[in-house]
C-alpha cells in the first residue's frame, strides 16, 4: 500500500481492507524499510555481476527494450529525473499487424545516466541477450544506455515522437489546425511508416528551400522546418518504419511511458507533493511493486504527507 499511495491513506486502506488498525507512521517505517533491503540487494547483485562478469541467461528470441525519464517535483522548486527501464518480450503481430510486448519488466532510479545504466544491469542480465530492438525517444542519455547494454540492438525511434517533428513542421509552414497542415502531415506520415523515409527527407528539403526562397531565411518557421529535418536525417537509420515492422518489431514505446504515468508520476506528483532534494529511488521488479528510498536512509515524504 505504501508503494502505491501515500502513507496516511495507506494506513486508512490497511485499517478498511484487513481489519488492522496502523499508524501513517508505521506504514511509512515498514514501506521503507523493505525498500531499503530489496535496494541492497540489487546493489548487491549489479557489483557481484561486475566482479564476476557471468554469462548472461537466453532469453526469448525478440524482446523489447525502452528507457524512458519522467519529472517529479522537489522542494524549493527543484525537478529532477527519474529514468526507468523496461524490458518486455515481443509477440507475433496481432490484427492489422499490431505488434506489442508481454512479460513485462521495470526498473527504476532517480540517478544520474551512469548510476542508472550501471545498477540497470541486474535487471538486463536477468532477462537475458537474445535478440533486442530498442524502441525509444531518441534523447542522448538513452543511446548511451543501449551501447552499455545491448550495442548489437535494433535501435528504433518510437514512432510518435518521429510523428511529432513531422507535426511541428508542417503546423509551422501550414499554419497549426489548418486543413493544408492535416493534409500535408497524413502523406508524410503515411509514407514514413509504410514507404521509404528518404521520401520524408526529401519533403522537409523541399520546404526549407521554399521558405528560404521567399525571403524568410531567419524565420521562425524554417527554423522548426529545419530543425525537424536534422533530427530525423540524424536518425535515418531509426526511423525505417516500414522495414522494421515487416521483421516483426514494434516501433512504439507504450510501456515505458504508461509506467512514467501509471507509477512514478502517479505517486510522486500527487496534489502537494514535494519531494526532498536527495537521492533516492523508485525500484519495481517484475510485477512487484515497491516505491523506495536511496541513500544514507530512506526519505519518501512529502510536503502533502
Amino acid at each position: 500500500m505504501g508503494s502505491l499511495v501515500p502513507f496516511t491513506p495507506a494506513a486508512e486502506l490497511i485499517g478498511r481492507f484487513r481489519k488492522v488498525e496502523v499508524s501513517e507512521a508505521t506504514v511509512r517505517r515498514v514501506s521503507e524499510s523493505a525498500g531499503q533491503a530489496w535496494v541492497e540487494l540489487q546493489r548487491e547483485e549489479a557489483e557481484a555481476l561486475e566482479l564476476e562478469l557471468k554469462e548472461a541467461p537466453e532469453g526469448p528470441a525478440l524482446q523489447q527494450l525502452s528507457v524512458d525519464g519522467a519529472m517529479v517535483p522537489l522542494l524549493h522548486g527543484e525537478w529532477a529525473e527519474v529514468k526507468t527501464l523496461v524490458i518486455g518480450t515481443v509477440e507475433e503481430p496481432g490484427l492489422g499487424g499490431e505488434v506489442h510486448a508481454r512479460d513485462l519488466s521495470y526498473f527504476s532510479r532517480m540517478l544520474d545516466q551512469q548510476s542508472f545504466g550501471r545498477l540497470a544491469t541486474v535487471e538486463t542480465h536477468r532477462r537475458g541477450t537474445e535478440r533486442v530492438c530498442a524502441v525509444v525517444d531518441g534523447a542522448e542519455w538513452q543511446q548511451k544506455f543501449i551501447d552499455l547494454h545491448w550495442p548489437d540492438a535494433v535501435r528504433i525511434l518510437e514512432w510518435c515522437h518521429a510523428a511529432e517533428y513531422l507535426a511541428k513542421a508542417g503546423q509551422a509552414v501550414f499554419g497549426t489546425g489548418t486543413e493544408e497542415a492535416s493534409e500535408w502531415l497524413g502523406i508524410q506520415l503515411h509514407q514514413l511508416k509504410h514507404g521509404e523515409p528518404e521520401e520524408v527527407l526529401r519533403s522537409l528539403r523541399g520546404l526549407c528551400l521554399e521558405l528560404a526562397g521567399g525571403g524568410e531565411e531567419g524565420g521562425e518557421a524554417l527554423r522548426t522546418v529545419k530543425n525537424s529535418l536534422e533530427y530525423l536525417k540524424k536518425r535515418k537509420g531509426q526511423i525505417r518504419y516500414a522495414e522494421f515492422q515487416a521483421q516483426g518489431y514494434p516501433i512504439g514505446s507504450g510501456a515505458v511511458e504508461s509506467a512514467n504515468k501509471l507509477v512514478v508520476e502517479a505517486r510522486l506528483k500527487g496534489s502537494g507533493m514535494h519531494w526532498p532534494d536527495r537521492t533516492w529511488t523508485p525500484c519495481w521488479p517484475c510485477a512487484r511493486w515497491s516505491v523506495v528510498a536511496g541513500g544514507e536512509r530512506l526519505g519518501l515524504r512529502s510536503a502533502a504527507g
